[in-house]
């Protein structure tokens, strides 16, 4: 069950406890993709843009950096494009949230939709 780890990473990061978030995160974004849950995945891809540090470009090349899965970087969907997108793992923050705006609308999952659009619009405002 993936939801538990990401549910217990979205707690971490509201008790700012970012190391634990990240954690919870590689382990729910592991699972996901083990589990074939697009929907989790595309949360996790959500939550990875929130955790990155300020002016992170979200390139990790794939190689497992702080807090993600092994090839599942904050540009990636993880093996195979687990979650139906096509990511190379070099999107910024916005790209990858519109990214994941995208694709969350493409599979009907409003709501993902909507929190990427709002963190993309504050993100504008911001920068």
């Amino acid at each position: 069950m993936s939801v538990v780890p990401l549910a217990l990473a979205r707690l971490a990061l509201l008790a700012g406890d970012v190391d634990a978030a990240r954690a919870h995160l590689a382990r729910a974004r592991t699972l996901a993709v083990e589990g074939g849950s697009p929907g989790t995945l595309l949360r996790c891809r959500l939550l990875a843009v929130q955790l990155a540090p300020a002016g992170d470009t979200g390139d990790t090349g794939g190689s497992g950096g702080p807090g993600t899965a092994p090839g599942s970087g904050p540009g990636t969907s993880g093996p195979a494009g687990a979650d139906g997108g096509a990511h190379d793992g070099a999107a910024g923050p916005r790209d990858e949230l519109a990214a994941v705006a995208a694709e969350a609308r493409r599979r009907g999952l409003r709501g993902v939709a909507r929190e990427a659009d709002a963190l993309q619009a504050g993100r504008r405002r911001a920068g």
